[in-house]
């Protein structure tokens, strides 16, 4: 990560207080966000690189939602930028904080669906692996990187059990050759999950089967 980037971040913490020039900031902004995108997209398989981008990316996500509730009470025009801004920032948040070890609960798809074209710009594959009822396991690949998501094609709900699964991954065990379970999770309708990765310092576990039930 650049200087730059570390002088943007305490600017725009000062500017916050005072958006009378909403537009200059909301550039900057947009061009912080594209480096930070930018350097996850091309370079996912070092895992120090993702801890630096988490680490931006919760910074950053701050900052936004600052200027939202801000532009929104003045009625400002640059409120649907930083919106898509938003959504662009928790969704890296969310795939660096899983690659790191945080595992954080879950991104809306209408969040992170926005980053569909982003990871066909930069190269990266995207096949869909498994398929349980209404969860939709992919995986991404960029080089040597992988990673796995689920997608919860329910509707996101609001009270009971918001259209909730719990599901289990397994992997096989060579030595004994069983599937043997690497995670449990819950995800809630409408929302994407991280689920595992490799890189250079994580293993990548092969799926061999996932069950789920509500």
């Amino acid at each position: 990560m650049s200087k730059v980037l570390f002088s943007t971040i305490f600017i725009l913490s000062l500017s916050i207080t005072k958006l009378e020039a909403q537009s200059p900031i909301v550039e900057e902004m947009m061009e912080a966000v594209t480096e930070i995108t930018g350097s996850f997209m091309d370079n996912p398989y070092h895992h120090d690189n993702s801890q630096k981008i988490y680490e931006f990316s919760g910074r950053f996500k701050g900052i936004l939602e600052e200027m939202y509730r801000r532009t929104l009470l003045e009625a400002g025009d640059d409120l649907v930028y930083i919106s898509n801004l938003m959504s662009i920032i928790r969704s890296i948040e969310h795939i660096s904080a899983g690659i790191v070890g945080h595992y954080p609960a879950s991104v809306e798809a209408v969040d992170f669906e926005i980053l569909n074209p982003v990871f066909d710009a930069f190269g990266w594959s995207r096949s869909l692996i498994f398929t349980q009822v209404d969860l939709l396991f992919y995986e991404y690949q960029k080089g040597n990187f992988r990673m796995v998501l689920v997608k919860n094609r329910l509707p996101r709900k609001d009270g009971g059990d918001y259209n909730a699964y719990q599901y289990e991954c397994y992997t096989q065990d060579v030595r004994n050759h069983k599937d043997e379970i690497f995670i449990g999770r819950y995800i809630f309708g409408g929302n994407y999950q991280f689920v595992e990765c490799g890189d250079d310092k994580t293993n990548y576990k092969v799926i061999s089967k996932v069950t789920c039930h509500r």
